[in-house]
C-alpha cells in the first residue's frame, strides 16, 4: 500500500510540474506576443509613417515653388508691406482657390495641396524680420479638419525664408522654450499651446541629408542620411545656418571632408519621401 501510495503522490506530483510548466510556458509566449506587437506598432506606426510622409510630400512641394521664385527675383517676401507668397504657392499647389486675407488672431486655412488632404495654415500672417532676413511661419496639416490638430501628430510648425543663407528654402521651428533659453533658438509665437518640441533637434517628421558636392572624380556623396536639421548644419557648415553654439554644446563637429575637401550642402532626406 505505501509504494502504491508514494507512486500516486509522485504521478500527483509530476501532473502538477507539469500544469506549472503549462503555465509558465503560456504566460512566457503571451509577453512574447505583446513585446512583438509593441515593436511592432514602433517599428510601423501607419499614423506616424503616414504623418511623416505627407508633412515632407508639402514640404518638398512648397520648397521648389520657393526656390524658382528666389532664382527669379532674388527674395520671396519684397517687404512686410508687399507680400504675395501666400497667394503665389497657392496658385501653383492648388486648384481650388485660396484664402490669404484673413485677419483673425488665429492662424488661418490658406489652401489645400490638389489631390492630397494636406491643408496649409498661416500663410497670411505678415512676415517678420529674424536676424536680419525677413521670415514666415506657417503650418503643414496633413489631414486637415479631420485629424487631431496638434503638433507633432498631424501637423507641423515651418519656416520660410525670403533672403540670406536660407533665401528661397524653409527650416523646421524650434517649439522649446528650453531651447531658447538654453541656445537662443527663437521660439515662434506659432508655437503657443503645442508640445515643446525643437523640430529643428529631430529627424521627425524631417531628416536631412549632407551630401559632399563633386567629391573624387566629380561624384558628390552622402555623408549623412536622415539626421536632424541642428545636426546637418554643425556637420556640414559648422552651425553657420541656425545652429552656432549648439555644435560644440552637442559636440557636432564640422567635417572636415566639407569644410577642407569640398563644399556641402543638405537636403531634405530621400528616406522621407
Amino acid at each position: 500500500m505505501s509504494q502504491k501510495s508514494n507512486l500516486k503522490k509522485r504521478q500527483k506530483k509530476l501532473e502538477e510540474l507539469k500544469s506549472l510548466f503549462n503555465l509558465i510556458a503560456i504566460g512566457i509566449s503571451i509577453f512574447l506576443l505583446v513585446g512583438a506587437i509593441k515593436i511592432g506598432i514602433k517599428i510601423y506606426n501607419p499614423q506616424k509613417k503616414n504623418y511623416i510622409k505627407n508633412t515632407n510630400l508639402a514640404y518638398e512641394l512648397i520648397r521648389k515653388e520657393l526656390n524658382q521664385i528666389y532664382k527669379t527675383q532674388k527674395y520671396i517676401i519684397k517687404s512686410i508691406e508687399e507680400d504675395n507668397v501666400c497667394e503665389l504657392l497657392s496658385q501653383k499647389l492648388s486648384s481650388s482657390g485660396s484664402n490669404c486675407y484673413n485677419t483673425s488672431q488665429n492662424y488661418s486655412f490658406n489652401f489645400n495641396i490638389k489631390r492630397t488632404d494636406i491643408e496649409i495654415l498661416g500663410l497670411e500672417k505678415p512676415a517678420y524680420n529674424l536676424e536680419g532676413n525677413l521670415v514666415k511661419d506657417f503650418i503643414i496639416d496633413i489631414n486637415g479638419s479631420k485629424g487631431e490638430n496638434r503638433f507633432g501628430v498631424d501637423r507641423v510648425p515651418v519656416r520660410l525664408y525670403s533672403t540670406g543663407r536660407l533665401g528661397g528654402n524653409l527650416s523646421p521651428i524650434n517649439c522649446s522654450k528650453d531651447d531658447e533659453k538654453d541656445y537662443y533658438f527663437y521660439y515662434s509665437p506659432i508655437c503657443a499651446g503645442e508640445p515643446e518640441i525643437n523640430f529643428m533637434a529631430t529627424n521627425t517628421p524631417f531628416g536631412y541629408d549632407v551630401i559632399q558636392i563633386g567629391g573624387k572624380k566629380g561624384i558628390s556623396n552622402k555623408l549623412n542620411r536622415d539626421i536632424p536639421f541642428l545636426r546637418a548644419d554643425c556637420i556640414a557648415f559648422g552651425g553657420e545656418l541656425i545652429a552656432g553654439e549648439y555644435c560644440d554644446a552637442k559636440g557636432y563637429s564640422w567635417l572636415s571632408a566639407c569644410y577642407h575637401d569640398y563644399l556641402c550642402a543638405t537636403e531634405l532626406s530621400s528616406a522621407k519621401l
